[in-house]
């Protein structure tokens, strides 16, 4: 972990990964990413579309700090957004190597939350909708569909609520998302 940021190399970061979140990620993705911790209120995620808006509500709630951004550090790890890598180590040359970072902040859940999201496909985001009774223009991206899975709880930690659904993803044929779903056992 680098050494304590100044509030100003801190709002830098956050800066920086907002804009290269807003350019190159999902913020959608991000939200399901952001779902791990329940510190932002619900109507916020539904309706928030600032990544910068988002970061903050991390930092409010203590997640992060200028002392502490390996949250920060997993979440762009976990976005696939290493392209803001080298952006940041311009400005702050001790922050660390993306490539040798370990996910530790957050559920194997969540991991596989985003593994399924990668594997789902137009027709595969229709059918989980049809299947799951979710409004489907409602359903932008997938993101949008797994942050209204969870919301319903129709698809959670919980095991049994898992299998279940793993298996009727099996069972219309969506092996490859079901698969998803099992990649951090």
């Amino acid at each position: 972990m680098p050494p304590e940021m100044s509030p100003l190399q801190f709002n830098q970061l956050l800066e920086d990964v907002s804009a290269w979140w807003e350019e190159h990620g999902n913020v959608n993705m991000l939200k399901v990413i952001l779902s791990e911790f329940k510190v932002i209120p619900v109507t916020v995620m539904e309706d928030e579309s600032d990544p910068h808006f988002l970061f903050n509500q991390l930092r409010g709630s203590g997640l992060i700090s200028r002392a502490n951004i390996d949250v920060i550090i997993e979440i762009i790890v976990l976005g696939g957004q290493t392209g803001v890598e080298s952006k940041i180590q311009k400005k702050l040359p001790t922050f660390p190597r993306l490539n040798e970072v370990e996910i530790k902040k957050f559920s194997k859940h969540r991991q596989n939350l985003l593994e399924f999201g990668k594997a789902i496909n137009k027709r595969s985001r229709k059918c989980i909708g049809r299947l799951c009774n979710l409004f489907l223009r409602d359903l932008k991206d997938e993101w949008i569909l797994i942050l209204k899975l969870e919301r319903s709880h129709q698809l959670t930690e919980d095991p049994k609520v898992k299998e279940a659904f793993v298996k009727i993803l099996t069972e219309n044929g969506m092996v490859v998302e079901a698969n998803a779903l099992n990649t951090f056992p």
